[in-house]
């Protein structure tokens, strides 16, 4: 029975090869494990299409090597997923990035990979044709993030320290590349982009540890104003190399709050920067900061600095370009999900963290129903701030009423919460049994009830929220 609080339940796994002998797709598919004999891929990126029917079962693409390989979960006793289309890019490319957008005037599918040789493909999955290469990045491409608000709008990020945001509309064919972010201030390889759910900022994470908001121009203006060019913009509105401490390799948007993690920490951190919200007008580009100067490690357009929210506990996550996925649409709880170098998933219910205590024991009648007009994003940033400011209040009172100096079970608890630097362990985690598997991308369906992870080995793992 299908419940709103469940978690993911692994499903069942699948191992895709190279190609074999006769030139035909190699791949072996069961709910338990097999022995496996087919070529050794390494995936590093997979994405459901976004734009999937209410009803229809959503299928996904995943990239490793020069193997593009599109998907569909399958609800049956023997298979898990069922391979749709398979395609070979040339021998020498190494993919590991991958973004769906449409086709804008047929609806059909487009997926958009990137790898080693810094070119952009973009193929029509129903067609299998090359529709466009974009050009322009001077080394490879190590992650791709289609807009929220136009499937035509792509952002890539490159080992060429710049971010790139392009146009898929044919109409822009002649200058594809909008704009290009990324200047003296862009010292290290971009590893992660992220648009914000308004398409009006983007996150980059790099390997010189930092994190950086960027403001995205009012491309249609620029137009109507005939500037048919590639905007050049230097300098982001926040910047900070403060949260993580090694190269930053994931990073993502919950609504105006933060979530991203980094190589060798084994933590996702949530945070927040302070005064930003995307409510407000969108800073003018004379307010950007310089983050290349000497001074101050974060720098903020903003008022402010950050605050760091909470963290959770991902054990052997070290290896750098492993990512995390967080589910978060209107209407249903908001999950975070990691996978590890030790065949485990790790998931945690964001909003369970929100609700905290049950009605009457945390906080006032009057705190409680602004809770519930919050969006949950808000509503876990309120409550971790109240909680701090709470465990900061009563800490004196703590030390002096407790015999032997230590709090109540109840409120270490509660000061444990209250900790920006506490770790939070998952609620779930799932094992993949008898074999080695590390994952390197995990990715939820649009609708949340598919949960896969890709990873060496050739492996995905398919995990479900509900019983099909």
């Amino acid at each position: 029975m299908q419940t709103s609080t469940e978690l993911p339940t692994l499903r069942g796994l699948a191992k895709l090869g190279g190609l074999n002998s006769t030139g035909a797709s190699d791949l072996q598919s069961n709910r338990k494990i097999y022995n496996l004999t087919a070529p050794s891929v390494t995936f590093y990126d997979a994405k459901f299409y976004p734009y999937t029917d209410p009803g229809l079962d959503p299928f996904f693409a995943v990239a490793g090597d020069n193997l593009i390989i599109v998907c569909r979960v399958v609800r049956d006793k023997a298979n898990v997923i069922e391979v749709l289309k398979w395609f070979t890019d040339d021998k020498e490319e190494k993919l590991h990035s991958i973004a769906w957008s449409q086709d804008l005037e047929t609806g059909e599918p487009l997926v958009c990979v990137a790898g080693d040789s810094g070119h952009i493909k973009v193929l029509n999955v129903i067609t299998k044709e090359l529709t466009q290469v974009l050009s322009g990045h001077g080394g490879e491409v190590n992650d791709l993030a289609i807009s929220p608000i136009s499937p035509a709008v792509l952002a890539s990020g490159s080992r060429d320290h710049t971010i790139r945001i392009w146009n898929l509309d044919c109409k822009n064919s002649k200058i594809p590349c909008q704009a290009v972010f990324g200047g003296s201030c862009m010292k290290a390889p971009i590893l992660s982009v992220s648009f914000h759910q308004s398409g009006k900022y983007l996150l980059s994470a790099g390997m010189d540890h930092a994190v950086n908001l960027w403001t995205l121009p009012d491309f249609q203006a620029s137009r109507n104003e005939g500037k048919e060019e590639t905007l050049r913009i230097d300098l982001p509105h926040f910047s900070t190399k403060d949260v993580h401490t090694n190269f930053a390799d994931c990073v993502k948007f919950y609504g105006d709050l933060i979530v991203s993690k980094a190589a060798n920490e084994d933590a996702i951190v949530l945070w927040r920067i302070d005064g930003f919200s995307s409510t407000n007008p969108t800073p003018p580009a004379s307010s950007a900061i310089n983050p290349s100067v000497c001074g101050p490690t974060t720098l903020s357009a903003f008022g402010g600095s950050f605050e760091r929210l909470l963290q959770f506990e991902c054990l052997h996550t070290g290896p750098y370009y492993m990512r995390f996925d967080l589910f978060h649409v209107p209407n249903k709880r908001p999950v975070l999900a990691m996978g590890n170098t030790k065949s485990k998933f790790m998931f945690w219910d964001l909003q369970r963290m929100e609700e905290g205590p049950p009605s009457g024991r945390d906080g006032s009648e009057t705190a409680r129903s602004a809770d519930k007009a919050a969006s949950a994003a808000e509503k876990l940033s309120a409550r971790m701030t109240h909680l701090r400011q709470d465990a900061a209040a009563r800490e004196e009172s703590v030390g002096s009423t407790a015999s032997d100096g230590s709090a109540p079970a109840s409120l270490e608890k509660k000061l444990q919460l209250a900790s920006p630097f506490a770790r939070a362990r998952p609620h779930k985690t799932q094992m993949v049994p008898r074999i080695s598997y590390s994952s390197r991308q995990i990715a939820f369906s649009p609708g949340g009830e598919w949960c896969i992870s890709v990873g060496d080995q050739g492996m995905i793992a398919v995990t479900g929220r509900w019983d099909p």
